[in-house]
């Protein structure tokens, strides 16, 4: 797999670099009002710390791990249950025993392929993130994930 570049880490001048003073228009209730508010990107020091003050890097880049297999095995049973949503419209031996029509059919698939592509955009963000982190550690020079 392809590593992140260095210049894909994110820093907190990066944040708020351009954010300062802009302005922006939130609606209102109604379209002819519309208020105008300053507003900046959000600091990194703004948050709360980290719920593991005592651990290592390593131990929690476990945690990460764990927590990344949790969400694709919440993705696999999203691909189980659109299989079997897929089953249920086709029917067996592919009768199609509701009957659906041409623009049903074609309603049918694209809502499949929404969320199918959903969940490819998903495993996407969970590779990139394990891939930031294993840097992430690389660079504090841990050099065994186990």
């Amino acid at each position: 797999m392809q590593q992140p570049e260095e210049s894909d880490l994110i820093n907190n001048d990066m944040i708020n670099e351009g954010w300062e003073g802009v302005e922006a228009e939130e609606p209102m209730y109604s379209s002819s009002h519309r208020r105008k508010s300053t507003f900046s990107a959000p600091s990194l020091e703004d948050h709360a710390p980290l719920p593991f003050p005592n651990h290592t890097s390593r131990e929690i880049f476990n945690e990460l791990l764990l927590a990344v297999a949790k969400e694709e095995n919440a993705i696999a049973h999203l691909i189980y249950a659109e299989a079997d949503k897929i089953r249920a419209f086709t029917g067996n031996n592919g009768s199609f025993p509701s009957s659906p029509t041409p623009h049903q059919v074609n309603e049918f698939q694209n809502g499949v392929s929404r969320v199918v592509e959903a969940l490819v955009e998903k495993q996407k963000m969970l590779i990139r993130l394990i891939e930031m982190s294993k840097k992430l550690l690389d660079q504090e020079g841990c050099t065994s994930y186990e």
